[in-house]
């Protein structure tokens, strides 16, 4: 009822407040085959494409840190474990995705090795403003995510 009937794609984000997980996954899947599934129509014969996108979301779960211990530990805002990005539902989110055959698109994938270098003009504040959610700067991230692969496509 949140998505028209009759649109022709859908981007779904819900990556970011979920911790990973089979009742996160049971849950994706379940929205997934719903909008797949979606009753076909004279006007509207064909179901939307579904493309998930993922955020990271490093404050997720056993695995997060607090703020303080990331601003200590470098000086781009971000420590150097490398468990902190799969405090994630995404890898399995990918499952789902592979078997109802959907695109799944990582801003994590995007940022991991800007992140792993050290380099000290990233700094993830840039990203999010309270370490979680994407502020104006994520969300042209995400964009130009979709809009990258949607060219790719479209050449293809």
């Amino acid at each position: 009822r949140h998505c028209p009937m009759d649109a022709d794609i859908v981007i779904l984000e819900h990556t970011v407040n979920t911790a990973p997980g089979q009742k996160a996954t049971a849950s994706m899947e379940r929205l997934v085959r719903r909008i797949l599934s979606r009753s076909r129509t004279v006007d509207k014969p064909l179901t939307p494409a579904v493309i998930m996108l993922h955020w990271f979301d490093v404050w997720t779960g056993e695995l997060a840190v607090s703020k303080k211990a990331h601003l200590a530990k470098r000086p781009n805002g971000l420590s150097g474990d490398q468990h902190r990005w799969d405090a994630t539902p995404e890898q399995d989110f990918n499952v789902v995705a592979q078997y109802y055959d959907v695109p799944s698109l990582s801003s994590r994938n995007a940022l991991f090795h800007a992140d792993a270098s050290d380099e000290p003009s990233f700094r993830c504040a840039d990203f999010c403003d309270n370490w979680n959610h994407p502020n104006h700067h994520g969300h042209a991230l995400m964009a130009d995510i979709v809009i990258s692969f949607l060219i790719q496509v479209a050449a293809a």
